[in-house]
């Protein structure tokens, strides 16, 4: 075989029966040397092309699976299996298991990836909501199968490990020290209206961390989609020496599409936030600071970016920043509370006291 593909290809086909309902028998084994190789059996009729087994390795990627395809078309019911064995740097062994039914794909994935986490995906996928993607609609159009409408559903389990490193593998700048979660979830949705579906992801285990803070959660966070409504559950969330509780609701707009800004996705939302906020955040938003102490933060707002109602208050007893160096121009006991009347921001007191004399300020 010398134009299509190099190596050494050898063949057996029977065609047995009447033209009306003939039988073909396939079994095909292609090599090209030791690191690529294929061995295929297949057979097939009028009404069903079955592959019994394929196997192989090409690339420096072992694969082997099996399926079978009913016909004439359009084609109403297929399957597939299928194992890769390291299909990417990152995934060491990978399962998929998928089957057309009128028009609907089922299918199941599980995923063993480097850090020796084994992910779960179910995924449901009519075939016209799929069409609604931009990347694929032109290409699943021209399939030769039957298609039903109906809203995309994903089921998934994965473990709680350690996932930074693999994910700075794949590309993502990440500047953490750890990444670590699992989650488990679901979600139904119509991809040209996402917002209009429902869903739940749970994360349990989060832990982030870079050089300078460590943040994890006490419990569970989760977040809810559902008729219309964003909402996060009271979460409580530690960090070093601070702990605050968060609670998210919002209500989103559910006409909008993907490629749309997203401050248009949002109509209102209700934010609620209480705890101890270690002062050393500041070190990643400011440089040559040096903190010491916590605040003690109460945030209440609800409405819109441009029109909000609510308060905000933050207390910094004993808390001190340290200008340019630890023996720097010292800021501490900072408190503020500032009131949110739709289009007006009243900062009904600003304190804190600069090498220990007190600056204040109201308007």
């Amino acid at each position: 075989v010398e134009k299509a593909m190099r190596g050494r290809l050898q063949a057996i086909a029977k065609v047995d029966g009447p033209i009306a309902n003939l039988q073909a028998d396939l079994v095909a084994d292609w090599q090209d040397g030791d690191d690529n190789w294929l061995k295929l059996q297949a057979s097939g009729n009028a009404d069903r092309a079955v592959v019994e087994s394929v196997d192989g390795l090409i690339a420096d990627r072992r694969f082997q699976g099996s399926g079978s395809v009913q016909l004439p078309t359009p084609i109403a019911v297929a399957d597939i299996h299928l194992e890769l064995e390291q299909p990417m740097p990152e995934v060491g062994h990978a399962t998929l298991d998928a089957k057309l039914n009128n028009g609907v794909v089922r299918a199941d994935l599980e995923a063993r990836t480097s850090n020796g986490a084994t992910s779960l995906i179910q995924a449901t996928l009519p075939l016209q909501g799929l069409a609604g993607l931009p990347e694929l609609g032109q290409a699943i159009a021209n399939l030769p199968v039957e298609q039903d409408s109906g809203p995309l559903r994903f089921e998934w389990q994965i473990p709680e490990a350690e996932w930074g490193d693999l994910l700075a593998d794949l590309g993502a700048e990440l500047a953490l020290s750890t990444l670590s979660f699992g989650s488990v979830g679901s979600a139904a949705f119509d991809p040209a209206r996402p917002l209009a579906g429902q869903g739940e992801v749970v994360i349990n285990g989060l832990e982030v961390a870079n050089q300078d803070l460590q943040i994890a959660s006490d419990g569970p966070v989760t977040l809810r989609l559902r008729g219309n409504e964003l909402i996060l559950e009271p979460a409580r969330i530690s960090m070093e020496s601070g702990s605050a509780e968060v609670e998210v609701w919002a209500e989103l707009v559910p006409a909008w599409q993907p490629g749309a800004p997203l401050d248009s996705a949002i109509r209102r939302f209700r934010l609620e936030a209480n705890g101890n906020t270690p002062l050393t955040l500041l070190s990643n938003f400011v440089d040559d600071v040096y903190t010491d102490g916590d605040l003690q933060v109460a945030v209440s707002v609800a409405g819109t970016p441009e029109s909000l109602i609510g308060e905000a208050r933050v207390l910094g007893e004993q808390a001190s920043v340290h200008l340019g160096s630890p023996d720097g121009l010292r800021l501490s006991d900072p408190r503020v509370e500032i009131a949110f009347e739709e289009d007006l921001v009243r900062i009904d007191q600003a304190s804190l006291r600069v090498e220990g004399n007190e600056v204040a300020l109201k308007g």
